[in-house]
């Protein structure tokens, strides 16, 4: 399955011939992780393997960063569900879940598809095809500046893409969620358990 997070909002196209092959060979070889986003929290190992120019390459997993991530990442879905904990929130699975996968230390593959947020590519690639890319628009609920951008291409579309436009750049300007709540306030332990010491002994 591919794993694509809702604030992360494309800019290019995509390449469907790079898919194709791209899932070919995951269903072939029995790939369990192929991470799709470039970032200098990965370190890789070139490899021979070539889809659409992009190398195939390897992950060190013991110097990279973020081994699970919810970025953009091509799972075999039984293998994303093992990493997935009930009682883990979103920043403690990736957290967690990276010790996890270190210990366990699998195959985990990378290719440079995805531009994000401008970042450079990590692989030797070979002349690849055109790379798409993707801003992730929201940082902890809120829009943030890279929302901008898409915000105003909607402001040049049909009307319902003007009216989008308006509602999201109202949830710009005043910090709010993107369904245009107010953002929940996040107390640390600490803070809690004054909260509730100062209940008891009123």
């Amino acid at each position: 399955m591919l794993y694509f997070q809702e604030d992360m909002w494309l800019s290019k196209p995509v390449n469907p011939m790079f898919f194709t092959a791209l899932f070919e060979q995951a269903i072939k070889n029995d790939w369990q992780q192929v991470k799709l986003h470039s970032s200098g929290i990965y370190k890789t190992k070139e490899t021979i393997n070539f889809i659409e120019g992009f190398n195939i390459a390897e992950i060190d997993n013991e110097a990279s960063d973020y081994l699970m991530s919810h970025q953009i990442t091509l799972w075999k879905k039984d293998f994303l569900l093992a990493q997935l904990y009930k009682k883990e929130h979103p920043w403690r699975n990736e957290r967690k879940g990276t010790k996890r996968l270190k210990k366990l230390n699998p195959l985990i593959l990378h290719a440079d598809y995805f531009t994000e947020n401008g970042a450079e590519e990590n692989n030797k690639n070979r002349n690849p095809s055109e790379r798409s890319e993707y801003y992730a628009v929201s940082f902890n609920s809120t829009l943030n500046h890279n929302a901008v951008r898409f915000i105003e291409v909607l402001r040049s579309g049909s009307q319902a893409q003007k009216d989008y436009a308006t509602e999201l750049l109202n949830h710009y300007d005043n910090n709010l969620t993107h369904n245009g709540k107010e953002r929940p306030k996040k107390e640390d332990l600490f803070k809690k358990l004054k909260t509730y010491l100062s209940k008891k002994n009123s």
